[in-house]
């Protein structure tokens, strides 16, 4: 627009050098905020809830447009949607589509949410592989994953995660069960944080069970109540982890007092309690990583005492009866021969 003014002789306009401008739009949503944010619009997540007010308007309003630095990532009928984030800096802004006399029509953008985006990320699961029927403690490291105690790993088909633990913001712990009848494949755990971020975590690989490690045999197998010896825990080609020193267990009653390596196994010196329970126990090797099992160690009765000369008790009276027997039947025999 312009405005000219003249006398007749003289004209003027303004603007003088261009023209003026003025728009008219459709109104603007209210109130964009991000759930979750802080006072810094900082957040670590993948996707992030929006929330807005209506526009007063005597239109019908179709639906909602947002974007994401200027490019429309999506449409909706709400007065919320959950958006993805990219990593770093970007701003939102969403605007209503209209229902007027000329068609439909976009409204002004609302006044922009900044926002500043750290994506959380699972870099390194270890182990990354197991074989059916084991147990392992597996070790999950990221970035931005801003753990809490309230985390929780979700498990995959035909695996268990138990005993989560959380060792720092970007650290987690967990012992991970293989069923027995798992078939080999990868299979993909997931993170789930307090506040509904889901992190998927890098593909464990369930093997078939040929080279499964285990503990081969015993040796020796057997001991009896109250013996203290050593044993021969045979693991084939299995070399134990070297991130922390090897635990044995071998059932109730039978305590494991010094484990050390020895070529393709352990030697494990045991005490066996007087009451410990008779017959197999199942041998459990953990490395730090794995828990082995699959070989027993027999436990039997206590050996029978020798006697003595002076023993009482109907053994002792069994054996004098036999002897003041013998003395009788040679006298006899002796005074029969003498007639």
């Amino acid at each position: 627009w312009w405005i000219e003014a003249s006398d007749g002789l003289n004209t003027r306009r303004f603007p003088s050098l261009s023209d003026g401008e003025f728009q008219v739009a459709l109104p603007a949503p209210n109130d964009l905020s991000g759930v979750g944010l802080d006072q810094t619009h900082r957040i670590a997540s993948s996707d992030l809830t929006l929330r807005w007010e209506m526009p007063a308007s005597p239109h019908l309003i179709r639906e909602f447009e947002i974007h994401r630095d200027g490019v429309k990532l999506l449409r909706t009928h709400d007065t919320e949607a959950e958006v993805p984030l990219a990593a770093g800096p970007q701003q939102f802004t969403v605007a209503a589509r209209f229902d007027t006399a000329r068609g439909a029509m976009t409204g002004e953008a609302s006044a922009p949410l900044f926002v500043q985006a750290a994506l959380p990320e699972a870099i390194e699961l270890s182990p990354n592989q197991g074989w059916p029927g084991e147990q392992l403690r597996i070790d999950l490291t990221g970035h931005n994953l801003y753990l809490s105690s309230d985390a929780l790993l979700i498990g995959a088909p035909e695996l268990t995660p138990t005993d989560v633990t959380i060792i720092d913001t970007h650290h987690m712990r967990a012992v991970l069960t293989v069923e027995e009848d798992a078939t080999p494949g990868p299979r993909t755990l997931t993170i789930l944080r307090l506040d509904g971020e889901e992190i998927p975590v890098p593909p464990f690989e369930v093997l078939s069970s040929d080279g499964m490690p285990r503990v081969h045999s015993a040796h020796p197998s057997t001991a009896r109540q109250g013996a203290r010896t050593t044993v021969f825990l045979d693991l084939g080609d299995h070399l134990p982890s070297t991130r922390h020193p090897p635990t044995v267990t071998m059932g109730n009653g039978v305590f494991v007092e010094r484990v050390f390596a020895r070529g393709s196994g352990l030697d494990v010196e045991i005490v066996v309690a007087p009451d410990a329970t008779l017959g197999a126990h199942p041998i459990e090797v953990d490395d730090g990583t794995r828990v082995l099992t699959g070989a027993t160690f027999t436990v039997t009765d206590q050996r029978n005492r020798g006697t003595s000369g002076c023993a009482t008790g109907p053994r002792a009276e069994g054996g004098a009866m036999r002897w003041t027997l013998l003395f009788v039947a040679a006298l006899w025999f002796r005074r029969r021969s003498t007639r």
